[in-house]
């Protein structure tokens, strides 16, 4: 459970580029929702990653946490305390706020980048933001708080975990709960396969549970050191996990089996694969730093500083950025 600052402050923001301050406007954008249907495909790019150096800076007293960026560029971060959506570009040139529900912790994207979904934990509700109006225009009630979201491939089906240890199905087009699946735990972790055909979703306390894209449950790993964020390989052979306990591990899905155990020195929490699947990047909040992983090698490259709380990270299309949320104020933009 997370425990917002009893006394919400203002969103202040500056954006610092190349070591040079600026000031960030703040502007807002309102037109009328669209009724298109939701079901959305994307082109494929070429792939890379960046090279770890902070490129710039936004301030926000809001406790920015979850964290996505659209295909076009486009980033949206959730701030704990402010029930807010913090929208920005890769550019840090552009910066306005999208009220939603309270406490949100999570925010995904569908593959065209045209809606967003965010967990408002406290509201015990799913968001949906037009993010071409920047508003959010529809809530869904799940049972529980709801923790992580993600968006399957094709945008045709919403995932959500809850702390209550449940696994919540959404469909997009009907704005509706279309299954509920109990897990039990305290569901912290979530990831796709990019076929959209496994859905693996994190229990803290040491499970990992491997589901087909309609729910059903296939199997279950023990993963020990409390697993947060996870990842996976494209071809879907390797699953990723931040432990809290230290270590970032590694399982052959194709034998079930761990097959790699790094010790990080601090305690993992956010997870992301490099979009040209050469690394995994792994924030440590109590050490304000961020584990550069070989994804090849299974050892730490490098590792940045970025100092505060990073919570959450996440890739442009290209994975010449990343988006990191700092929950002491800050997100980093690191290319």
């Amino acid at each position: 459970m997370l425990w917002p600052a009893k006394n919400l402050c203002g969103l202040i923001a500056v954006a610092f580029v190349s070591s040079c301050a600026r000031e960030v406007r703040s502007h807002s954008r309102e037109s009328r929702a669209s009724a298109e249907p939701m079901r959305e495909t994307v082109a494929h790019s070429i792939r890379t990653h960046p090279h770890g150096t902070i490129a710039a800076t936004l301030r926000s007293s809001g406790r920015p946490f979850g964290i996505a960026v659209s295909r076009t560029g486009i980033v949206y971060c959730t701030l704990l305390d402010a029930a807010s959506l913090i929208r920005a570009t890769l550019q840090a040139d552009s910066l306005t706020t999208v009220p939603v529900g309270r406490v949100p912790t999570d925010v995904a994207f569908s593959p065209a980048g045209t809606w967003a979904y965010v967990t408002n934990q406290w509201a015990q509700t799913v968001g949906i933001v037009d993010a071409r109006t920047t508003r959010q225009v529809h809530t869904i009630p799940v049972s529980g708080d709801p923790y992580r979201v993600a968006v399957g491939p094709e945008g045709q089906q919403v995932y959500v975990t809850t702390n209550t240890g449940d696994l919540v199905l959404i469909d997009p087009e009907m704005r509706r709960v279309a299954r509920t699946v109990r897990l039990g735990g305290n569901l912290n972790g979530l990831v796709i396969s990019a076929d959209g055909a496994r859905v693996y979703v994190g229990d803290v306390s040491g499970t990992i549970y491997e589901l087909d894209a309609a729910g059903d449950v296939l199997r279950q790993f023990a993963v020990p050191g409390r697993p947060q964020g996870l990842g996976l390989s494209a071809d879907g052979r390797e699953l990723y996990a931040a432990g809290e306990g230290g270590d970032y591990i590694v399982l052959n899905l194709e034998t079930g089996a761990e097959v790699a155990r790094v010790a990080l020195g601090a305690g993992g929490f956010g997870l992301a694969v490099t979009p040209d699947q050469t690394q995994v990047w792994v924030t440590a909040p109590a050490a304000g730093r961020v584990f550069v992983i070989g994804r090849a090698s299974r050892t730490i490259r490098s590792t940045i500083d970025v100092g505060g709380t990073p919570r959450r990270l996440a890739f442009d299309q290209t994975g010449t950025l990343v988006a990191i949320a700092d929950e002491a104020g800050t997100i980093r933009f690191v290319n």
